[in-house]
């Protein structure tokens, strides 16, 4: 699915790139404030990497498999994975950045990632930590 962007009157392509959002980002001179990130995180997973990392905040957001649902210990994975997971956390960072902590599902993989996010969009991996695998989770 093909996304774009007009700023400042001119057209952007976003081709699952962080470049292609950077560009924009720089085009618009972005200053992200506090109030901003998690709406902007929720954007750039959904518009980067084929979509292979997806923002979760909420167990309802996650394609459970309805038929593994069925098998043996499924319900008590989903209720860790109810436990496991929280909204995206701001928090300020060493200068004008923020540090933000989210959930997100990959494959099967639920994970936890910290980031460093400048006021300008651009994100420094701090962490990737497992917390929930081999999910019985839908491939669609």
């Amino acid at each position: 699915m093909a996304a774009y962007v007009v700023a400042r009157e001119e057209v952007f392509h976003l081709d699952g790139s962080l470049g292609s959002i950077q560009k924009v980002n720089d085009k618009e001179k972005l200053s992200l404030g506090k109030k901003q990130v998690p709406e902007y995180i929720r954007f750039v997973f959904n518009h980067t990497g084929d979509g292979r990392l997806k923002v979760v905040e909420n167990v309802n957001e996650i394609q459970w498999d309805e038929l593994s649902l069925g098998q043996p210990g499924a319900a008590e994975r989903v209720e860790d994975v109810r436990r496991s997971i929280h909204a995206i956390q701001v928090s300020k960072a060493a200068g004008k950045s923020f540090l933000v902590v989210f959930n997100g599902m990959f494959r099967d993989l639920l994970v936890e990632c910290e980031m460093e996010l400048a006021r300008t969009g651009e994100l420094t991996p701090v962490s990737k930590t497992p917390v929930c695998q081999d999910l019985p989770v839908s491939e669609g």
